[in-house]
């Protein structure tokens, strides 16, 4: 796997293209069966109160999920959070709301102890909205795996819209010209440990 770190002058929030990449995802290692809520909390970082109160509404594999300490997660599985969002529709798909009852077909429903066996893998982890801007730099800031391909873009948009003077680009523990970068085909990489570093 290819180590990349981007030490930058400009705020990790302020990177072009960051709110991009964390909608198309963050891969978080798993392992053991684990309630969706301990692993927010253990893995990711975030607190109880932010869980209970920042985040509104959450889809596991595309399905809303009403209740974080019985969901479960497991390798290839696909986690969106988000903050409320607006109208009908967030009324409709926040978890645990008024309108819950209306959608509890297609609720999520998997539960820990469905599982038997540990698993181990990975999941997909989207951020959106107001979670995005305020986890997504924490998150990079302590480094976090991205697929090859989604990488690549993020890079190229950051390299194409700052200056050199703005970012230092490490691959490997070695700064790389910023174009090196560019002609460096990371799409074909499976994972890239991506982190980026305020200055």
């Amino acid at each position: 796997m290819v180590d990349i770190r981007i030490h930058s002058r400009i705020a990790p929030g302020n990177l072009p293209g960051l709110l991009g990449l964390m909608g198309k995802g963050i891969l978080v290692p798993i392992q053991g069966n684990q309630a969706l809520a301990s692993f927010l909390r253990d893995r990711l970082g975030i607190d109880s109160d932010y869980l209970t109160n920042r985040i509104q509404t959450i889809f596991l594999n595309s399905q809303p999920v009403d209740n974080t300490d019985k969901a479960c997660l497991r390798d290839g599985d696909t986690l969106a959070l988000s903050a409320a969002m607006p109208g009908l529709v967030g009324t409709t798909f926040r978890k645990g709301g008024h309108l819950a009852e209306f959608r509890k077909r297609i609720s999520y429903r998997r539960e820990v102890t469905d599982l038997v066996d540990p698993f181990s893998g990975n999941v997909t982890i989207r951020l959106f909205n107001m979670i995005a801007n305020e986890l997504g730099p924490l998150l990079m800031e302590i480094g976090q795996n991205v697929e090859g391909r989604t990488a690549f873009s993020f890079l190229q948009l950051v390299i194409s819209s700052l200056a050199d003077t703005d970012v230092t680009i490490l691959v490997d523990s070695k700064t790389v010209p910023h174009q090196s970068i560019l002609g460096n085909d990371l799409s074909k990489e499976k994972m890239v440990r991506l982190t980026i570093v305020p200055i």
